[in-house]
């Protein structure tokens, strides 16, 4: 189509930007220079500045530049050689006449080599050729909207790498401050760090260790159902058995907590299968040795709650015979004496319960002995504290068994100093908060059979105090209900001996 303008003719737009049929033009097959020439020598700037000059070598080439469009077209039907002749010749003949028009208008220069950076930027993939192909051809409604999507997608991707980078830097930070809660500072207590780490997780959903750690920071807040959703995330994103293993091993855990003895075990169990073969194909790993550890201590832990004493047995004292043979292969490691300590101790819990009081005490005083001694190397950590804290009153449980009462208050009144201490550090901790009521109960339990009933009620309150704090604050947690109900029963009993 044409027009008639001042005594010439000048093509239509719509001729000059279309350098192909629509049927012939695939994304594929879209030429990003046609297109940008097409739509350069087609934009209203071009055709205004014609329009102002009125030169007639300027319709000419107009003319010459329909006439190629028109061959073009038919150029189709005779193969692709014959396509790229005539297309580079259409656009050889565009860039010539929006050069020459530049040439003669300053203003035009100006205005059009903005124009033609722009087009050649959305040229610059694939997909922008096509669309700025569909704008030549007449749809710039479709054009424009496949453009908008290109940018928010390009958005989204500039977004999504600005916060994989910020998560990288606040993951840093949020390790430090891990670190900080470990040796105790009062100004990085586990609310703290959870923050922290649920940043990070907002950043960047696909950080397998991120989720590990809010899975037992929300564990220690007291935040089951958190957790839980944690773990859920952390089994989704294990690329190995070990990463699965890890994340079965904590759901387990917040499942037992819940008392849901059945699931916890099916899991412990499926970890332990996982760990045992993946130790029997690489058998020189202490890494692999010392998981297969930890997972058979999860599942007699289970055992022993279900009242399967002697299932509960064999495990930790294969759990044992594990850390002592890496142990002794590697005497100087203190995680490594620390595994020892804690299956020696849960040989202990079974063998009490079995009522062989001096089997227990020596297994308890064994784990006594090895945490005094790291505490001693390590006297900042927590955890080592902590472990000094239990072996305490793991042996005055056996003094109390034997009758030993005096001997037994000692050592339940040194746990309960170091567990109030650790308390004190990290305040929003529920395992130091369990810990410190479970000094208290044991404390009052003693002081009733030494005929102190005020003292007993005393402990028994502050003990019941805490239960039901921490019951309320994890209203799902079986073992808190538990636990407070036996407080409230307790209670009651001393109230009744006072009459």
């Amino acid at each position: 189509m044409m027009r008639m303008m001042g005594g010439g003719t000048v093509v239509a737009v719509g001729v000059m930007l279309v350098p192909g049929s629509v049927q012939a033009q695939t994304p594929a097959a879209v030429n990003a220079r046609a297109e940008i020439s097409a739509a350069v020598a087609g934009s209203s700037a071009t055709l205004e500045a014609i329009e102002r000059q009125a030169a007639s070598r300027d319709r000419v080439r107009q003319q010459e530049i329909a006439a190629l469009q028109a061959q073009l077209m038919e150029a189709q039907a005779r193969g692709a050689a014959e396509v790229a002749r005539v297309q580079a010749e259409l656009i050889v003949a565009r860039e010539a006449l929006v050069a020459d028009l530049a040439a003669r208008d300053p203003a035009f220069a100006a205005e059009i080599e903005g124009f033609r950076r722009e087009v050649t930027d959305i040229a610059s993939n694939p997909e922008g050729a096509a669309a700025l192909a569909r704008y030549n051809r007449g749809d710039r409604a479709g054009a424009i909207s496949v453009l908008d999507r290109l940018r928010r997608a390009r958005d989204a991707a500039r977004q999504f790498s600005a916060d994989i980078q910020s998560a990288a830097e606040a993951r840093q930070i949020a390790t430090l401050a891990l670190d900080a809660r470990a040796k105790g500072d009062p100004a990085f207590d586990t609310g703290a760090v959870i923050l922290r780490f649920e940043e990070v997780t907002r950043l960047d959903r696909s950080d397998y260790d991120d989720w590990f750690q809010l899975v037992q920071l929300y564990r220690a807040a007291g935040r089951i159902a958190d957790a839980i959703m944690a773990a859920q995330q952390l089994e989704t994103l294990a690329g190995d058995d070990w990463g699965l293993s890890s994340a079965l091993i904590l759901s387990a855990d917040l499942l037992l907590s819940q008392g849901d003895y059945g699931g916890a075990l099916l899991r412990f169990q499926r970890s332990l299968d996982l760990f045992d073969r993946l130790a029997a194909a690489d058998p020189a790993s202490t890494e692999l040795a010392r998981a297969v550890s930890v997972s058979l201590e999860r599942v007699g832990d289970v055992l022993l709650d279900q009242g399967d004493l002697q299932g509960a047995l064999v495990h930790y004292e294969r759990s044992l015979e594990n850390s002592e043979r890496l142990l002794a292969a590697d005497p100087g490691s203190a995680a490594l004496a620390r595994n020892v300590a804690l299956s020696s101790r849960k040989v202990g819990d079974v063998l009490l319960e079995q009522d062989d009081t001096g089997a227990a005490g020596a297994r308890y005083g064994q784990s006594l002995a090895i945490a005094e001694r790291l505490f001693a190397a390590s006297p900042t950590s927590t955890d080592l504290a902590g472990d000094v804290a239990v072996s305490l009153t793991k042996v005055a449980d056996v003094r109390q068994v034997d009758g030993d009462l005096p001997g037994a208050l000692v050592l339940y009144e040194r746990a309960l100093g170091i567990f109030e201490r650790l308390l004190a550090a990290d305040p929003v901790s529920i395992d130091w908060a369990s810990d410190v009521s479970l000094a208290l109960f044991k404390i009052g339990d003693v002081l009733v059979l030494r005929g102190d009933r005020a003292g007993a009620l005393e402990h028994h309150e502050r003990s019941l105090e805490i239960r039901r704090r921490l019951a309320l604050a994890s209203p799902s947690s079986a073992v808190f209900a538990r636990d407070l109900s036996v407080s409230v029963n307790r209670v009651n009993e001393i109230r009744g001996l006072q009459g």
